[in-house]
């Protein structure tokens, strides 16, 4: 899932969210023009419909969020900060190519034998058979 993070729905899209799976704050600006070429870059590598990664993007142009920049000690932008049980647990600040933010994600992302439960669980409902042979 891709989400904006604002005021509103920070405890959920953040806090909540970071409980049951890895959620990656993406901290950028429109005025800063390193951050323009990672927005698609990043919500093309996490994906809307990654089902172990969120990216929550927080636009530190609102006066509203700026503060949370500070409070995790950001001092620059580009910034993505990965969190996990409501904790920042990796942080990575300025501009990054592909293989850098790949390697940011790499440690949580899925391995195979995630996947293939992933797989087994989407088939479950619709041949168990199949899905158990996947499993074995």
């Amino acid at each position: 899932m891709i989400v904006d993070i604002n005021v509103q729905n920070f405890q959920q899209a953040l806090i909540e969210a970071s409980m049951s799976k890895t959620v990656v704050i993406y901290f950028h600006a429109q005025a800063v023009p390193e951050c323009q070429p990672m927005t698609p870059l990043l919500e093309r590598l996490i994906g809307a419909d990654n089902s172990h990664i969120d990216l929550a993007r927080v636009d530190v142009e609102d006066p509203q969020l700026q503060s949370l920049a500070s409070q995790l000690g950001l001092r620059g932008l580009p910034a993505m900060v990965a969190f996990k049980e409501g904790q920042p647990v990796d942080v990575l600040e300025g501009p990054q190519d592909e293989n850098g933010i790949k390697q940011f994600l790499k440690p949580y992302q899925p391995n195979e034998a995630e996947l293939l439960l992933d797989q087994a669980k989407q088939m479950l409902g619709m041949d168990p058979q199949a899905a158990y042979g996947l499993l074995q």
